[in-house]
């Protein structure tokens, strides 16, 4: 997978995580707002795949992201700076989100749910950022993922000895008074599905990259190849839409994502033009996804009363692209203040 294809499924992503959340958090029978309220319903829990595919890719771009690192320090020293970053970005929209409740929208802000909302573990300003503590679980993950398929005896041995650990302490609550309780709770925490996406966007990357120098036979018929990919992302799409029947659900994505992927990829390849729109929206995902919310919020009942469900959904987007590409130039433009004024 190049990068351009990486960022054209991140793009694909994109829209798919602003109609998830359109249309599975909208009263769909506001004054008749969609005719057909339980089939955008459905299709609204099956956008919920936008989760495997971020977390598909995540797995695949840090194989190649921590391949030259050696050792559980210079990698952990990684993890590290990239929690920093992820944090800084998130913050960043925070404060935004924050400034705007306030001053443009006039609303009340619960400041004793803030330590929940900057953490992203109770995100009740925007309940759409939990995946921020997701993102960095799958950052801590990866040096011990990177050693049971790459490290060496001594590695492999530490990253086992963490896993069971972590399995001993989880049977032990398990198993005596209340710890059930305790149990229910981490696992409200993390997203399991989305993690086993993530490892298998990891190990796809492990596998290609093994057989990078393979001889294998392909097909050099773009037109099929186009084919091809589009009939695998459909079916996989298709599956994936029967088997959604609770929006907040991502199990079956460790079985569809990887095919979706993997036709989405092949179609992609030869269909330049489209590609290069996704790619540009890809770039601008983390923004989108992390403002995108408080443009549904905000403009929610406005646009209920006023548009279509097209209409509805397309105006959230693009006002959440546009918001994602000024938060984006934002940041460019402070990070270089920073570097200007530091030497």
């Amino acid at each position: 997978m190049k990068k351009e294809e990486s960022h054209a499924l991140q793009g694909i992503a994109a829209l798919l995580v602003v109609f998830h959340h359109c249309f599975m958090l909208t009263p769909l029978f506001a004054d008749e707002f969609i005719a057909n309220p339980a089939l955008i319903e459905q299709f609204a829990k099956s956008a919920r795949i936008c989760l495997g595919i971020c977390a598909f890719v995540s797995g695949y771009g840090l194989f190649y992201s921590f391949a030259k690192e050696e050792g559980y320090p210079a990698e952990y020293k990684n993890v590290g700076r990239r929690i920093v970053r992820l944090y800084g970005r998130f913050w960043y929209v925070l404060a935004v989100t924050l400034i705007a409740e306030i001053l443009i929208f006039s609303r009340q802000i619960a400041w004793g749910e803030l330590p929940g909302n900057i953490t992203a573990f109770n995100p009740t300003y925007n309940t759409t950022w939990w995946y921020v503590r997701e993102y960095m679980y799958m950052l801590i993950l990866t040096p011990l993922i990177k050693a049971l398929l790459q490290g060496d005896k001594k590695r492999r041995i530490i990253a086992c000895m963490v896993f069971i650990l972590a399995m001993a302490i989880l049977g032990i609550l398990f198993i005596i008074p209340n710890g059930r309780a305790v149990v229910s709770a981490i696992f409200s925490y993390v997203q399991v599905a989305v993690l086993l996406v993530f490892f298998e966007g990891y190990l796809a990357a492990y596998i290609q990259d093994r057989l990078r120098n393979k001889e294998i036979k392909r097909i050099d018929n773009p037109a099929v190849i186009v084919l091809i990919g589009l009939i695998i992302a459909l079916i996989s799409y298709v599956i994936r839409l029967l088997l959604s029947i609770d929006g907040g659900d991502s199990k079956p994505d460790v079985i569809v994502v990887p095919f979706f992927i993997f036709g989405a990829v092949l179609a992609l390849r030869y269909l330049s033009p489209v590609k290069s729109v996704l790619a540009f929206i890809g770039k601008n995902l983390l923004y989108i996804w992390l403002i995108h919310g408080l443009v549904w919020k905000e403009s929610m009942f406005a646009l209920l009363t006023n548009t279509n469900p097209v209409i509805f959904y397309l105006a959230v987007f693009v006002i959440s692209l546009i918001l994602a590409i000024v938060l984006g130039y934002g940041e460019k433009l402070f990070i270089s203040l920073i570097k200007k004024y530091s030497k």
